[in-house]
């Protein structure tokens, strides 16, 4: 509600403030930034605790890094090194931020800090989640159930047939379809 942010192919994440519009400060990376940051909504304190977590972005680029900024201040957090180019959006969920390299791994990292405590091979793209699991897209086009604490793989389900796999940042609800026009929403059976 307070910021805009918006990457450039320069290498240059903006923030903006979103009411007069005035640049505030800019991130610069090393590389290219393609995709959108992820946004980290702040968290008040609970019970008698006063204190004020600030929101935060989380910027990732081509330089094979992923930053975690402070909303307001632009102050760096962390810095993530994937080792690897990344050009898919981030994804913050919880405690963690998600985030897929170019070469289909993806890293699960700790929004605190910015440690990594996992990561997985042949993930492509990440579609859901829900409280306990992640649902992600492997190297041959398969949803892949991932335990979402330990980054173990649960299962996969095969996607012959749908080649429109929509990301899902919200909900817990996989959406599937094909160009004849058949869409398909799943959950898990318990919820």
């Amino acid at each position: 509600a307070e910021s805009v942010g918006w990457p450039t192919d320069r290498g240059f994440f903006y923030v903006s403030d979103a009411v007069q519009l005035a640049p505030r400060y800019r991130l610069r990376a090393n590389r290219t930034i393609v995709s959108p940051a992820a946004y980290i909504r702040s968290k008040a304190g609970s019970g008698d605790e006063k204190q004020f977590d600030p929101g935060k972005f989380v910027v990732t680029s081509i330089d094979g890094y992923a930053y975690c900024i402070q909303e307001h201040s632009g102050d760096l957090i962390w810095r993530f090194s994937a080792g690897e180019p990344i050009s898919h959006t981030p994804v913050a969920i919880g405690d963690f931020v998600y985030v897929i390299t170019d070469t289909r791994g993806m890293y699960r990292v700790a929004i605190k800090n910015g440690q990594e405590t996992w990561w997985t091979s042949g993930i492509k793209q990440f579609l859901a989640s829900s409280e306990n699991r992640l649902y992600c897209t492997d190297d041959v086009g398969q949803i892949v159930v991932i335990d979402a604490e330990t980054g173990g793989r649960v299962t996969s389900i095969p996607t012959t047939g749908f080649d429109l796999l929509y990301t899902n940042y919200e909900t817990d609800r996989l959406f599937l379809g094909n160009r004849k026009g058949l869409l398909l929403c799943l959950h898990e059976t318990q919820l």
